[in-house]
């Protein structure tokens, strides 16, 4: 894939139902639904005139899945009562978790003790291996927020089994969007 050739991208239907991807033309995201938006196309590279937004949907159709990273702030650590780990906790949330921003979650029986987070997502965009940390902003196609649904249920001992992604594999326990920020956009401005 190419540089991204947007800021602040959206995947809405059109008043026709018909599906397309948008840049936002203000930094704010109170009034998108309905606001005219520089239409891109079907997919992220073909362009279009401007078009009018009608729902707006998850910024990805689809992704093969979630790698997370659990624990990942010392405030988190100290509220889950337990110590921070010396690498990296990394989980993983299948495909059907994807929702979009505006969704409504069928919570299942099952998933007692709801709980949910904000998070920071990283959409890679090029594939890579043995990338160079120079290098690694090139493979990005951009940032999005997230938030991670979780059954705190099915993640506490005996039943989590020492795992996360019991609590957080249900289907639509991971909404996104609703843009994405091109990695270009901020660039220099990035702490990450």
């Amino acid at each position: 894939m190419s540089a991204p050739n947007f800021t602040n991208l959206i995947r809405f239907l059109d008043e026709n139902s018909v599906e397309w991807y948008g840049q936002v033309a203000s930094e704010s995201l109170d009034s998108i639904e309905g606001s005219v938006v520089k239409v891109l196309g079907h997919d992220i590279e073909n362009l279009r005139d401007a078009g009018k937004t009608g729902v707006l949907l998850a910024p990805l159709p689809h992704v093969p899945h979630f790698t997370c990273i659990g624990l990942n702030y010392a405030a988190h650590v100290k509220e889950a009562n337990m110590q921070m780990p010396a690498n990296p906790v990394i989980f993983m949330k299948p495909a059907d978790a994807l929702a979009g921003p505006y969704d409504n979650i069928t919570v299942p029986k099952e998933a007692h003790l709801l709980d949910y987070e904000g998070e920071l997502c990283i959409i890679i965009g090029k594939d890579g291996k043995d990338i160079q940390p120079q290098d690694a902003l090139d493979h990005l196609l951009g940032y999005t927020v997230g938030n991670d649904l979780s059954s705190r249920h099915w993640q506490r001992p005996p039943r989590a089994g020492g795992q996360f992604c019991y609590a957080k594999s249900f289907d639509g326990f991971a909404p996104i969007g609703p843009t994405i920020l091109s990695p270009m956009s901020r660039r220099q401005s990035l702490c990450i």
